[in-house]
């Protein structure tokens, strides 16, 4: 019935009908005009609700091949310089990850499994740093005095304090059992049998801004900011305990990294109680931020690796580590421990193999500390240890690792004679 109706208003030109315009409005006179365009090549005619009718016109013109072209290229091209500008804009937010996993941030001391904790004694401490309040905690074996040394755990980039404990658990665990230690000691055998159960080692670790309950500034954690607040994790564990006990710093991932900027920023000569600083440990370091997304996205198509410049924190441990001043890495450098996980999937075993050559560049011109009284460490102590069959963050159930932390911490302690 309309394709009829539609045939019918076609023999009819409009413009040889002027009684027409008595009989249709002027609005159904330009339909009839549209109706005899060569251009249309089908109608239909929708009754709708009022009497009125509406048509369907379809063309037989086809996109032309640039609309296509832009169409195909264009959608990719936007999605490509969208995910740039997101990650230039929220880089931060991809860096230090404190909010991960969901919750990190509200967990307490009371939701760690009692099998986490078991035979320690942890402790939760309030540091206050540069206009902001950080929360970190104290962790010890059960019952025990006063510690013979200090280590200050630097964390990596993820999670917070209480997600560490057992990490500390087991250091802690391997410091009072009576294994022997790395067959590289330097030390004899029987120093360390006949000493070893006079080892005790307390954990210190602060969660800096914007991890676990720690206060965050508006603009979010960064290089700067973070360097402060492990500046101020580092002058709690200088004033909290004696000035005779030494202070091992152990960084993880990001936090290996944030040790080696910090240290290089500190000069014995500044503040003397810089030299109870007497070891270093670095698990998985990188050498830069960098380096690292070049690393992680290595294909030339992936636009990731081409917005380094833009890299607002670069964490560029290589550029410390180049420092000639007399800073306190400076004065470690020949006597840190690197531990490297054999099939790390984040950090390239290779970065933390460069950050040890590049500190053993330092050997020769690294000070010694002849005063009477003045803390001194065993010439050459540091090494390379490559843990077997480690990944990324359980390097620390392996039992070379825990043989490797625990002969360079009785080493130092034997070094410096603070055995009890």
């Amino acid at each position: 019935m309309r394709a009829l109706l539609a045939r019918q208003l076609r023999r009819f030109p409009c413009s040889n009908l002027p009684s027409l315009q008595l009989i249709f409005p002027r609005r159904d006179l330009r339909l009839l005009r549209l109706l005899q365009s060569p251009q249309v090549t089908h109608l239909s005619l929708l009754p709708i609700a009022g009497g009125d009718v509406v048509t369907g016109v379809s063309s037989n013109s086809s996109p032309s091949v640039w609309t296509a072209l832009a169409v195909f290229t264009g959608l990719p091209l936007a999605l490509w310089v969208y995910k740039c500008l997101m990650m230039v804009v929220f880089q931060r937010k991809i860096i230090y990850m404190g909010y991960i996993p969901p919750g990190a941030r509200q967990e307490s001391l009371s939701d760690v499994p009692a099998s986490q904790v078991k035979g320690l004694s942890v402790r939760e401490i309030c540091v206050r740093g540069d206009s902001q309040t950080l929360y970190g905690v104290t962790v010890g074996r059960h019952g025990q005095g006063e510690p013979s040394s200090i280590m200050l755990y630097f964390q990596g980039n993820a999670g917070n304090t209480l997600h560490r404990l057992p990490v500390f658990q087991s250091i802690l665990s391997s410091s009072s059992s009576t294994s022997p230690p790395h067959p590289s000691s330097r030390l004899s055998l029987s120093r360390h049998t006949s000493k070893h159960s006079t080892h005790s080692l307390e954990i210190v670790c602060v969660s800096p801004r914007s991890y676990w309950k720690s206060t965050g500034s508006p603009s979010g954690p960064s290089q700067r900011s973070l360097t402060s607040d492990y500046h101020a994790a580092l002058h709690y564990a200088l004033d909290a305990y004696p000035p005779h006990i030494p202070i091992t710093i152990y960084g993880h991932s990001l936090g290996a990294t944030i040790a080696i900027c910090l240290l290089s920023s500190l000069l014995d000569e500044r503040d003397s109680r810089y030299k109870r600083i007497q070891g270093l440990i670095l698990e998985n370091p990188f050498s830069s931020i960098p380096n690292m997304v070049e690393a992680l996205y290595p294909q030339k198509w992936v636009p990731y690796q081409y917005l380094t410049p833009f890299v607002l924190d670069r964490w560029d441990a290589l550029a410390a580590l180049d420092e000639t001043s007399p800073s306190v890495l400076r004065r470690l450098n020949s006597d840190a421990l690197v531990l490297t996980s054999e099939l790390d999937e984040v950090v390239p075993p290779e970065m933390g193999q460069e950050v040890y050559r590049r500190m053993r560049l330092g050997f020769d011109d690294a000070p010694s500390e002849g005063k009477a009284g003045a803390l001194e460490c065993a010439p050459h102590r540091g090494r390379l240890e490559v843990i077997r069959g480690a990944l990324h963050e359980n390097c620390w159930t392996k039992t070379q690792w825990r043989k490797a932390m625990t002969g360079y911490m009785l080493d130092l302690e034997d070094a410096l004679g603070f055995h009890r």
